[in-house]
């Protein structure tokens, strides 16, 4: 049979039912609502509106509520044929809902479509279906009762051979009654010929008897007579002799008589015993009447009794199946603890995991101030530093000058001595100029930091040192560990990058002295033109890694704060599911119970059992209950896998910014390295030599104390 052709035709006969929407095509069916309707007009009371209400009908393209509407709809349709037709689907296919619910199986939507027409068939209401079906086509109409004969055959088989043990009972029981019935036509017979041996022998008996009387008679005549008249005695002898032989026959005819009347009541007894067997035989052939008579009704009791076999397998499934929910239960139990003990651990780390966050963006404002603070005071005291070394350069070129100066003043004096010519007012002239020299000198010596900013220095210093105690202290958890990470690698990166625009800022100032002193000397020279495009190179490239740095930074904040966003969605997902699981656990109390009445119910003690209703009504229950405890197990071990996830990228993310960084920050010093000339290089050894750790704070004090020590 061309399951196509036959999807095709079931279309069709679906057509004729009064439904809510048209039949288009094999796409209408794979979400099971026409089914379902389909299914209710051929049996409203099997059927029915509790049951129509739980298909599902805004399915659209969800394949899974597709599947679950169709195994819905085929449950319900075994337990129609087990239940109300009786009859059993071992041998039929069943049709594999998810090929329909997925890609719409015509071979298996035909399956089931077949179990739609056998429903509808073999209900109360056949009569009215099998017209509607000789309205169609006769392709149609052969196709559907090829179908229907497909489904009986299958029932018939099954039923002939739980019938061909009765039949050969049967056949057993017919033969030995022939056999009984040729047995008593014999005997009848052999009674027969009895009788009439018996009936000759009374004849004879009583010929027999009327002659010896006669004989007796004529005896006596003979000798009343033997006086009167004169008979010859040899003829009397010949008489006598002959009465004597005739006695001695009558003799052995009552002697046989006796024989045969032994015999005869023998042969009654025989015939009594006949007469009861053929009586029992009679019995046994009204009983194999009877059997031909009562062959439907023990058809019927068949039926019935598979029904009932039925039935108690599935109340013995049904017990095991208690066994197995009871070990459940303990299962769920053991689960139930487990998952509140997580739950208290996840709240007990969500609020460290709170209270974290808020000190460790309190901490992330309060450094970035302070890093805002010394960056500030780290260039004014660069500044001030190259403002003092080369201040320094020109007090030693004017103590050199001045040395020069006291040498031809004590030259000057000798001569003056010499010399009487000499004006006085040439010396004191002299003498002005050494005083004003030596006060330029010692107001040089004001260009030292002021002293509040060498307080204001420390008392960063100190912050600083307080603040990473705190933070060291702080760390507790791994959730902890893994901020402190991200935060210590954020940290050297500023770190570097602080030191590295403070290197810039130097050889800034370093390359503004230059230009100060060379455009001086000569405005058109090659190094001077040099000097400028790695000046507005350097800063070009500062300025785009402060950029570059400052979209990271931006970009590093938006994730905290979509991490942040999706911590409250997971808060809120673990309040929702606490309360599913607190619903559930009430449901599961109640199932409990009522498992517990059903097991008290099919105690075969208990008078009262359960109706089978009530009992798929659990059995349901315990199914959705089931089912329902899955869905929350798998929900929480998704939910528990994305956020292991989530950290896991977090934490990648953080690694591969750091590694990016540095990798790009050595690349650009190393092009930096490569177009400068030989005298910019020469300038950059001693830089490179006098420059300071990476860390700020160090730098901070290291500057002080050169100050100081100055």
């Amino acid at each position: 049979m061309d399951r196509r052709i036959l999807c095709d035709s079931l279309i069709k006969w679906m057509k004729t039912f009064d439904l809510n929407r048209p039949i288009n095509g094999v796409g209408d069916l794979s979400d099971g609502v026409l089914i379902a309707m389909c299914l209710k007009n051929i049996d409203a009371n099997h059927f029915n509106d509790i049951w129509l209400q739980k298909i599902r009908t805004d399915a659209g393209d969800n394949y899974r509520i597709k599947a679950n509407n169709l195994k819905k709809i085929l449950k319900n349709i075994t337990d129609y044929y087990s239940e109300i037709l009786g009859q059993s689907l071992v041998d039929f296919q069943m049709p594999d809902v998810n090929m329909i619910s997925e890609t719409t199986d015509e071979t298996e939507l035909s399956r089931l479509l077949q179990l739609v027409l056998g429903c509808a068939v073999s209900c109360d209401r056949k009569q009215f279906y099998i017209e509607h079906i000789m309205l169609l086509e006769e392709s149609v109409q052969h196709v559907l009762m090829n179908a229907i004969q497909e489904l009986m055959v299958k029932e018939i088989r099954k039923n002939n051979e739980e019938y061909s043990e009765l039949g050969d009972q049967l056949k057993h029981a017919l033969e030995e009654l022939n056999r009984v019935v040729e047995a008593k036509e014999e005997i009848e017979h052999r009674c027969r010929e009895l009788d009439l041996q018996i009936s000759t022998l009374q004849d004879d008996k009583f010929g027999l008897i009327q002659e010896t009387t006669r004989l007796n008679e004529r005896l006596q005549q003979y000798e009343n007579a033997e006086d009167a008249e004169s008979i010859p005695r040899s003829r009397y002898k010949s008489l006598q002799e002959r009465i004597q032989s005739q006695q001695e026959e009558v003799f052995k005819l009552e002697t046989t008589l006796q024989d045969y009347r032994a015999k005869l009541d023998v042969f009654r007894e025989d015939n009594e015993n006949l007469l009861k067997r053929n009586d029992d035989l009679m019995v046994l052939a009204g009983d194999a009447r009877n059997f031909k008579d009562e062959l439907d009704i023990l058809r019927n009791k068949c039926e019935k009794m598979t029904k009932l076999e039925s039935t108690i397998d599935a109340y013995k499934i049904k017990l095991e199946e208690m066994s197995d929910l009871r070990q459940q239960m303990k299962y769920l139990e053991e689960t139930n603890l487990r998952l509140f003990d997580e739950k208290a651990n996840l709240e007990q780390e969500y609020k460290q995991a709170k209270l974290l966050q808020t000190q460790v963006e309190f901490h992330k404002r309060t450094n970035q101030e302070l890093y805002q603070k010394i960056s500030e005071l780290q260039r004014v005291t660069d500044k001030a530093e190259f403002e003092k070394n080369r201040a320094e350069e020109r007090l030693n070129a004017i103590n050199a000058e001045k040395n020069n100066l006291t040498n031809q003043i004590e030259l000057l004096r000798d001569t003056n001595e010499k010399l009487s010519g000499v004006n006085l007012d040439e010396a004191d002239r002299a003498t002005n100029s050494n005083d004003q020299l030596t006060g330029s000198l010692e107001d040089l010596n004001f260009l030292n930091l002021p002293v509040d900013v060498r307080e204001r220095f420390i008392r960063l210093q100190h912050e600083n040192k307080m603040l990473k105690l705190r933070q060291t202290e702080e760390t507790n958890n791994e959730q902890i560990l893994i901020l402190q990470a991200s935060f210590e690698q954020l940290k050297d990166q500023n770190n570097q990058l602080t030191n590295d625009l403070w290197m810039s800022n130097r050889k800034i100032l370093e390359l503004e002295a230059t230009l100060k002193d060379t455009t001086s000397l000569a405005e058109n020279s090659t190094e001077i033109t040099d000097l400028k495009k790695s000046l507005n190179r350097a800063m070009t490239r500062h300025e785009e890694e402060s950029t570059r740095t400052k979209n990271q930074i931006d970009e590093l904040q938006k994730r905290l704060d979509n991490a942040e966003k999706k911590l409250t969605e997971k808060d809120v997902t673990i309040a929702t599911k606490t309360a599913e699981i607190n619903a559930m656990e009430e449901r599961y109390v109640q199932y409990l119970e009522k498992a517990k009445m059903v097991l008290r119910q099919m105690d075969p003690r208990n008078s009262n059992s359960i109706s089978h209703q009530e009992i798929q009504l659990l059995k349901k229950q315990i199914d959705e209950k089931d089912r329902r405890i899955k869905e929350l197990e798998n929900d929480y071990e998704k939910m528990k896998a994305i956020r292991e996830d989530q950290e896991k990228l977090l934490i990648s993310a953080w690694y591969s910014l750091g590694s990016t960084f540095q990798r790009r920050e050595f690349e650009e010093r190393l092009k930096s390295h490569e177009n400068q000339s030989f005298l910019a290089k020469q300038r950059t050894i001693p830089a490179t030599r006098k420059q300071l750790p990476t860390d700020p704070s160090n730098t901070s004090t290291n500057g002080i104390n050169k100050t100081s020590k100055r």
